[in-house]
C-alpha cells in the first residue's frame, strides 16, 4: 500500500501513468521557458515592464484567436463526456451532452450562460415580492 522510500500511497497503474505525465508535461514546459522563452526575452533587450507588456498581448492574442474557433468546432468534438464519466454527476452530465452533443462550443456556451441568467432574472423578479419571513437563512436556522 505505501512506498517505504517516500510513506506516499502506492497508485494504481493509471493514476501512476497519469502522474508520470503530468510529470513529464511539468518538465516539458519548464525546458520550454527555460531554453528558448527566456533567451528570446533576453535577445529583445526590452523593459521588464515592456517584456510583461508583450507576454500578456500574445496571451490575449492567442486567446482571441482560440475563441473565434469555439464557432467551428462542435460539443462533440472536445471528448468531454469522456473526461467527466466518473464524476459524481455523470447521469446529469450525460444528458445535458445529449442535447448540446450537435452545437457548437460557442453554442453552446452562450445556451449555459442564457439558462443561468434566466435563472437570476427569476429569482431577482420573485424576490422584489417575496417576504423575508419567507427566507429561511441558514446561517441562523442551521441546515
Amino acid at each position: 500500500m505505501f512506498n517505504r522510500k517516500n510513506k506516499q500511497p502506492k497508485l494504481d497503474p493509471l493514476q501512476q501513468k497519469r502522474l508520470d505525465e503530468k510529470e513529464k508535461e511539468e518538465s516539458r514546459r519548464g525546458q520550454i521557458l527555460k531554453e528558448r522563452i527566456y533567451p528570446l526575452l533576453l535577445e529583445d533587450n526590452e523593459a521588464i515592464a515592456n517584456t510583461k507588456i508583450f507576454l500578456q498581448a500574445f496571451e490575449v492574442a492567442l486567446n482571441q484567436s482560440f475563441m473565434r474557433k469555439r464557432v467551428d468546432i462542435m460539443v462533440s468534438n472536445l471528448g468531454l463526456e469522456e473526461e467527466l464519466k466518473n464524476n459524481p454527476e455523470a447521469g446529469r452530465y450525460r444528458k445535458m451532452f445529449g442535447i448540446l452533443n450537435l452545437e457548437t462550443v460557442e453554442c453552446a456556451s452562450d445556451l449555459l450562460r442564457a439558462m443561468s441568467q434566466i435563472i437570476d432574472n427569476s429569482l431577482h423578479d420573485e424576490n422584489k415580492e417575496r417576504k423575508m419571513s419567507e427566507l429561511k437563512l441558514k446561517y441562523f436556522h442551521g441546515n
